[in-house]
């Protein structure tokens, strides 16, 4: 993957430099987008390149793209390859099946490479919002890394109570 070009801000569309790790815009505290250069990866060329990289793989992860993910010593379950399934109601329509990857949700890959991410850049706590139950996803990558767990979630979540019960045993 080539390296981070810039970050920019979702909301003024500042360019933030990437020389170090940042979260929010210093202008207006908006979240900041990885940008990467990605022309050289343009073209049918560059495709079947990272095809044929993929599947030298051994394993089917989502690592198994390095080529266009951040070069970084992953932090992983296994997230990805989970299927494309047949439609039995419409035809020609294909649904992914999320619930295979290794923590039963479609936000492990995201997640997974957020805590690679915070682990690359060493960061000692990651904060994760959310309105559902990332603690499920999160304990199975836990031991992989060092990071203090700091969970949001709005005051209307219903599972506000089970999230401090599990909160308090956690940390």
């Amino acid at each position: 993957m080539p390296p981070i070009h810039h970050f920019e801000c979702a909301r003024c569309h500042q360019n933030v430099t990437a020389d170090r790790p940042q979260t929010v815009c210093r202008q207006c505290a908006g979240s900041l987008y990885v940008r990467y250069d990605l022309r050289p990866l343009a073209g049918t060329a560059a495709r079947d390149a990272i095809a044929k990289s993929a599947y030298a793989v051994p394993w089917a992860g989502m690592w198994r793209y390095a080529s266009v993910l951040p070069d970084v010593q992953p932090v992983t379950l296994g997230e990805g390859w989970t299927p494309m399934l047949a439609s039995r109601r419409h035809p020609n329509v294909f649904l992914k099946e999320e619930g295979a990857n290794p923590t039963g949700t479609f936000k492990a890959r995201g997640l997974a490479l957020a805590v690679t991410m915070a682990r690359h850049y060493g960061f000692r706590k990651l904060a994760v919002p959310s309105a559902e139950m990332p603690l499920e996803r999160w304990p199975p990558m836990q031991p992989r890394q060092a990071l203090k767990r700091i969970f949001l979630c709005p005051a209307t979540c219903l599972l506000r109570t089970t999230w401090k019960r599990l909160l308090t045993e956690q940390t």
